[in-house]
């Protein structure tokens, strides 16, 4: 599939619609702490339907609506307890989980996008346990539409396996066995696990592990072991396109996480793709369509998105031109990147969603999270920076009250 071209200039379709008010209203505590209308929202792999979180019942609950149509049909009813993350494994189908007794032992459920085919793929645990079980997403196998692959904890609870999960059946299938002491695993753009993070066999040496292999059929190879607290180290984030170059966090010679890129045949780190002098980055953004990586994101004053890729500077530059008093983040987008959601938010907006189609070069109004707290009620807040005694520079925030 070729990339899309990116729109020169993107109109605006339809505004905000604040509206006016004759005078401030006072706010209440109950109007920040009420559930958002809307607490994210996900394209489906073909940017045909949008799932989000919305409050049903005085719960999180999942609810579909249509790109067209901003009217939400909630496919949940869940009285006990709120849903806490979800995402799209087809356009039909989705996997949620739920925390019930807030111990993060996530159950896992499957349901279609109508509503119907409810399944609990695993249950919850139950009750406050030190090390409860946990079974986490971890791939959803794009030319798998049957299969995800999830983590395990059940066997060692702090170094889980990675399995195979039928999301019609909830059959597991144990496809890697732990080898060691790995915390967290990466898979590559086949959804193979390739590399993984952890410890030592002895925990208490405080050494950090990276463990790497060629392919499925290979063993796996320490590619660099160091103390937790040095700077000598790394960790990897996710394989570049190629599906052999990692990107990786490092602060080798510096005092912040960077980003690079590492070769894992010849062992190098290779060339500096972004870091700050003040502060680690921390998530980076990677093209669905060809895996490319579009942009990196860290927070100082206030969090920033630096774009990587030429074409996606080309669109943020579009977006926060038509956007230009928020920060504007690209939430979600549809496999072939035509359709992006992107949440515009600010000190004084708890964020308002809209919907661009790349190929018509339209960003429309959707929804808004908390549509009862308008901008103009609510003050604003700035960065400040004071100079310790030892002087150290410190950083925070002031609000002031409006008036």
């Amino acid at each position: 599939m070729s990339r899309l071209t990116v729109p020169c200039r993107i109109v605006l379709v339809t505004s905000l619609g604040l509206g006016s008010a004759a005078g401030a209203q006072e706010l209440t505590v109950e109007d920040f702490f009420r559930n958002p209308l809307f607490t994210q929202m996900k394209l489906s792999p073909n940017g045909e339907w949008v799932a989000t979180l919305t409050s049903v019942n005085g719960r999180r609950n999942l609810a579909v609506l249509s790109v067209n149509d901003t009217t939400a049909t909630a496919i949940t009813n869940g009285r006990r307890t709120d849903i806490s993350d979800f995402f799209w494994v087809t356009d039909e189908r989705l996997v949620y989980t739920i925390d019930v007794d807030g111990n993060e032992a996530f159950g896992l459920f499957a349901i279609d996008r109508d509503g119907s085919d409810w399944r609990e793929l695993v249950g919850p645990a139950n009750g406050i346990q030190v090390f409860p079980r946990q079974i986490l997403p971890l791939d959803r196998l794009e030319e798998d539409p049957n299969h995800i692959l999830v983590t395990d904890n059940e066997r060692r609870k702090l170094y889980p396996d990675v399995f195979r999960l039928n999301i019609h059946t909830g059959r597991m299938t144990r496809i890697v066995r732990n080898p060691g002491y790995v915390r967290s695993w990466i898979t590559d753009h086949e959804g193979v696990v390739r590399a993984g993070v952890g410890s030592t066999d002895d925990p208490r040496d405080l050494l950090e592990r990276v463990l790497y292999r060629e392919s499925d059929a290979h063993d796996w190879r320490v590619l660099t072991e160091h103390h937790q607290f040095d700077d000598d180290g790394f960790a990897p984030i996710a394989f570049a396109a190629d599906n052999q170059t990692l990107y990786v966090r490092s602060n080798v010679g510096r005092d912040t996480q960077a980003l690079y890129t590492y070769d894992p045949e010849s062992g190098r780190l290779g060339e500096l793709i972004f870091g700050h002098d003040a502060v680690d980055v921390t998530n980076i953004a990677m093209s669905p369509l060809d895996d490319r990586l579009l942009a990196v994101s860290y927070e100082h004053e206030r969090p920033e998105i630096v774009a990587l890729d030429p074409g996606w500077a080309a669109l943020r530059k579009s977006i926060d031109a038509a956007l230009p008093d928020t920060l504007n983040e690209i939430v979600s987008m549809s496999d072939d990147e035509r359709r992006l959601l992107i949440v515009a938010h600010s000190d004084t907006d708890p964020g308002s969603f809209y919907l661009l189609d790349q190929l018509r070069g339209e960003l429309r109004y959707y929804a808004s999270r908390m549509p009862w707290l308008e901008p103009h009620e609510l003050s604003q807040m700035r960065s400040i920076t004071i100079t310790a005694r030892d002087g150290v520079r410190l950083h925070g925030y002031l609000i002031i009250p409006n008036g």
